[in-house]
């Protein structure tokens, strides 16, 4: 069986992570970290010179610094869902996988994709930066699906070579992943991006299994996978 707990990466989520690690003592628990991201996030002095900030791309430092500019609108540094997950699972002494594609290769992905796309992308993310936020969205609005679908669809048809790489494809890993941990392990709770988690909701239904939603939450999207 596998709980999906899908996080935005800028949301306070401790407590609530907190509640449910208690309660899945045995169960296996998949972050949606490489061990990169987990040394950057771990050690906050190697930010300026690991490969996601000073040595990579501009562009993976604008789209870097547009989520760190929403986290602050919820007090929240970039991570601190998965960092939260790590931790808690650690002091519970549960088993831990870390899940996503290494970064080293998003990073090879996001450089293969068409010039046209990144340029847009680099000039758009630039003056989300520079203009001012404009309307405050809630915390319910920002984590509900039909708000999380419909940024989908517009990153989708504003950039479909980098939405190819920076999501679907890491769908399909998240998702591999995911299934090896549960006929390995059996029970496992996975905590991934709310974006993820909804698109590996649809590929486990399309596999026919038996997906159930549980309890809502404020800060995360979570569903039963049987």
């Amino acid at each position: 069986m596998i709980r999906i707990i899908g996080t935005v990466h800028v949301m306070p989520v401790k407590d609530e992570i907190r509640r449910i690690m208690t309660s899945s003592e045995g169960w296996h628990v998949a972050i949606e970290l490489d061990p990169e991201r987990l040394r950057v996030i771990l050690d906050r002095r190697h930010m300026e010179t690991s490969n996601v900030r000073s040595s990579s791309p501009l562009l993976l430092r604008v789209l870097y610094n547009i989520e760190r500019r929403v986290g602050r609108s919820f007090h929240q540094d970039v991570g601190a869902d998965m960092l939260s997950a790590y931790e808690l699972a650690r002091e519970l002494h549960l088993n831990i996988s870390l899940i996503d594609v290494p970064i080293h290769v998003t990073l090879r992905r996001l450089m293969s994709a068409p010039v046209t796309e990144r340029l847009k992308l680099l000039i758009e993310g630039i003056l989300m930066l520079l203009l001012p936020s404009g309307k405050k969205v809630q915390l319910e609005e920002f984590l509900s699906v039909e708000h999380i679908e419909n940024l989908i669809e517009t990153f989708k048809r504003r950039y479909p070579s980098i939405y190819e790489m920076l999501v679907i494809e890491r769908d399909r890993y998240l998702f591999r992943r995911i299934i090896d941990l549960e006929n390995k392990f059996g029970n496992v709770i996975a905590f991934i991006g709310a974006l993820h988690a909804i698109n590996l909701r649809k590929m486990f239904e399309v596999q026919g299994r038996d997906v159930s939603d549980v309890e809502q939450h404020r800060t995360f999207l979570t569903y039963i996978v049987r």
